[in-house]
């Protein structure tokens, strides 16, 4: 059985993880604060620059004018965290990221520690690209880099762990180019007709240059907001699991006090009956 002064410290350890576990609790609250506004703030823009997007590319196939440096094919970037403490989200996004790019030829890199380490862990079957961020959401050099790398590709798939609610996020996939699949006879189907200016051949290379890469970066703020929140929703189950454990230990050190007085008594008891008996003798 524990001593009162192992229990003791034992307690001051638990109660020391229930203080970080808030104050982690609360970083990552004030941070899904942040991010969600943000987020909230640009999410329009960034669904309209996307549709435009995929009308500006739709014509450039019809009229065959895509980039000649374009590889043919696509590129799969899967986005996890350097860090862990982000619930159950990351696994679930690793898992479909396993399952879905066996499916097609593609081009794969992976961005963050722990998704590199669970594709070699688990024996990933295909080759991969490593690519390290200073931090989970990347630097201008390093987005520019990533997107100079990934807009050679007809397309670009983006697995990230997508934010519904802040009890539940969910993984996703999405095809950043907005492509669409040709028709039977070869031909790209269209529903609408505009007039483009400047040239579409401008718009083109202007989207091709700088959208992916704002594309990207609003990719990498939908992962962040997602880890957050499973990193808010880990911490507050860590801090109520630190706070079941502290009452048991209030319980275990209530006992061992109890059983030292208990002790203290029964030998003060046993003395005074071998004192007495001494006399009676």
């Amino acid at each position: 059985m524990a001593t009162i002064n192992q229990i003791k410290k034992t307690l001051e350890q638990d109660e020391s993880l229930k203080l970080v576990a808030r104050t982690l609790s609360e970083v990552s609250a004030s941070r899904l604060q942040q991010i969600r506004g943000t987020i909230e703030r640009n999410r329009g823009f960034y669904t309209e620059i996307a549709g435009l997007y995929h009308i500006v590319k739709t014509e450039a196939l019809e009229r065959n004018i895509l980039s000649k440096n374009k590889k043919a094919g696509a590129v799969s970037i899967l986005i996890s965290s350097n860090h862990r403490f982000s619930g159950a989200v990351e696994n679930k996004l690793f898992l479909l990221y396993v399952s879905h790019t066996p499916e097609f030829t593609t081009k794969r890199i992976v961005i963050g520690k722990t998704g590199q380490k669970f594709l070699k862990d688990s024996h990933y079957w295909a080759d991969f690209d490593n690519m390290e961020t200073v931090s989970d959401m990347p630097n201008k050099e390093e987005l520019q880099k990533l997107s100079e790398e990934v807009r050679k590709f007809e397309r670009i798939f983006v697995y990230y762990p997508k934010f519904k609610t802040i009890l539940s996020q969910q993984p996703n996939f999405t095809d950043l180019t907005g492509s669409i699949e040709p028709s039977p006879r070869g031909e790209y189907q269209k529903s609408f007709y505009y007039i483009f200016e400047p040239e579409i051949e401008k718009m083109y290379a202007f989207f091709d240059q700088q959208i992916v890469a704002l594309l990207l970066e609003q990719t990498f703020l939908e992962a962040e907001l997602a880890r957050t929140a499973a990193r808010l929703i880990s911490m507050e189950q860590a801090q109520r699991n630190a706070e079941n454990v502290i009452k048991d230990d209030h319980r275990a050190l209530a006992m061992a006090q109890r059983s030292r007085q208990n002790r203290g008594l029964l030998e003060m008891v046993t003395s005074l009956v071998s004192l007495n008996k001494g006399m009676t003798d």
